[in-house]
């Protein structure tokens, strides 16, 4: 595998989630605790928040926003990943565990569909 962190970037620039935006970075961060300990999302969302130094609800409504500045995220999750999410399905954790699950093995998701 190439750098997971390069990796998690490149994923989530195709989402067109805004790197600008402090949930983007709290969202790398987060695949890539979940990636390197498979670590629970309360440890993980605890973890980040001590790095920003604020609390895990901050990390959490942080990445919801980044998330939801993007009008057509199912549509991209689902290229993505290659098979189809439905507006509705498509959660916080839900994110981080399949971005987790598809930069440690990419190849479990291209023959899906």
């Amino acid at each position: 595998m190439s750098d997971p962190v390069t990796f998690i970037k490149r994923a989530l620039l195709r989402l067109s989630i805004d790197p600008s935006h402090i949930g983007f970075s709290q969202l790398l961060d987060s695949v890539f605790i979940r990636v390197s300990s498979h670590s629970d999302l309360d440890d993980i969302f605890s973890s980040v928040a001590r790095t920003y130094n604020v609390n895990p609800r901050s990390v959490k409504r942080n990445i919801s926003y980044a998330l939801s500045r993007v009008d057509d995220l199912h549509i991209r999750f689902s290229n993505l990943l290659g098979f189809s999410f439905s507006p509705d399905s498509l959660h916080l954790s839900n994110i981080i565990i399949y971005l987790a699950e598809f930069v440690l093995d990419p190849s479990i998701f291209s023959s899906v569909g």
